[in-house]
């Protein structure tokens, strides 16, 4: 089975302009974590098929789902609603049989109807349901929506800020960034709050009003939290998650953002070792806003590459984890692998000087 086709901001646009033209494929196989660009595509893919007839939405969960109700969902017609659209959201959490049913039942799909599947998680933890994956790859379009570099970010949010009438710096929409993280629907809201908050008169959005209306930074916060693992300090990790919650943020965006971190600082440290200059550096991370590369910079120094690696492992084991209903209790989960984090237990410890010296008189 082949990997998906991974979306950027111009794919995005394309795919959309391809839709809107008519040109709509019966299956949509959409992973990866960027969900606004998911919903909006849906949304575009709703309208058109709407220019077609009456159409008829059924929105299921993987998670609690009867074979009947799949069946009849996919294969079943009316006729006062000769369109049919079916979302099949949380995908890994299909059962096996179910998995097998589904993919049995996407070749039989009827003309008129339409299916997306919906997979949040990153594309290789998903690989279990291999079977419905290319089921739809056959008949359809399997596409990967990652979450967008910073500078991917920034400039998207002073173009929805200019198409809303208001003038929205670099620097601001930076400043937006480092508070929010690059997930697009979160800084929509966060838009349309400070937007609001200037009321009617449309006018430049200044960091001031960036700082009455919105929260704390949460990427300052991760780079907090990654510290306060790399000074062994679990109480003040566990308290910055802590805060991060009472915010609102959920456990599954706290463990992608420290996976993140964690990728970033590897990237950093594999570009260091290769001898990358500065600017070349940030071309390497995808041109981050200068303000993180420099504190990536400073931030690497703390970490060998033996506990980022190890790291990154736990926080993905965590999160598919939470994703997969393994996980009970998520803010649980996520205050154990913090505690594990800042211990050096699961990592192998550097050998011991007079490990050294033996090994020399061998």
């Amino acid at each position: 089975m082949s990997r998906a086709v991974t979306v950027d901001l111009k794919l995005w646009a394309a795919l959309r302009q391809k839709i809107r033209r008519g040109e709509v494929a019966p299956v949509y196989l959409l992973e990866g974590p960027e969900r606004f660009l998911k919903d909006q595509l849906i949304r575009t893919l709703e309208e058109t098929l709407a220019t077609r007839g009456t159409v008829c939405c059924e929105r299921l969960e993987g998670g609690a789902l009867e074979p009947e109700r799949l069946s009849e969902a996919l294969l079943a017609s009316s006729i006062f609603d000769p369109v049919k659209l079916v979302l099949l959201e949380d995908l890994p959490r299909l059962s096996a049989a179910l998995d097998e049913r589904l993919a049995a039942l996407i070749p039989r799909l009827p003309p008129s109807h339409y299916l997306v599947l919906l997979d949040d998680l990153p594309a290789q933890r998903g690989e279990k349901k291999a079977r419905s994956r290319s089921a739809a790859e056959q008949r359809g379009e399997r596409l990967f929506f990652r979450h967008l570099y910073e500078r991917e970010a920034i400039a998207w949010l002073a173009e929805q800020a200019h198409l809303d009438g208001f003038l929205l710096s670099e620097e601001v929409a930076a400043e937006m960034v480092a508070r929010v993280g690059t997930d697009l629907g979160r800084l929509r809201r966060e838009l349309d709050k400070l937007e609001t908050f200037l009321g009617q008169e449309k006018k430049a959005i200044l960091l001031e009003h960036v700082e009455k209306a919105t929260g704390h930074s949460v990427s300052r916060t991760i780079f907090a939290l990654v510290d306060a693992l790399g000074d062994g300090n679990g109480p003040q990790a566990l308290d910055l998650a802590r805060a991060l919650f009472a915010q609102g943020e959920s456990p599954v965006y706290l463990l992608s953002l420290l996976a993140r971190q964690f990728y970033h600082l590897l990237l950093t440290r594999a570009g260091q070792k290769a001898g990358l200059r500065e600017e070349e550096l940030a071309a390497f991370l995808g041109h981050p806003a200068p303000f993180l590369l420099r504190r990536y910079l400073e931030q690497v120094r703390h970490f060998p590459a033996s506990y980022l690696e190890q790291a990154l492992t736990l926080v993905c084991r965590s999160e598919y984890r939470i994703k997969a209903g393994l996980a009970p209790l998520p803010e649980e989960e996520v205050y154990t692998l913090l505690s594990l984090l800042a211990t050096a237990s699961p990592f192998s410890p550097p050998p011991r000087p007079a490990d050294r010296r033996e090994k020399g008189k061998k």
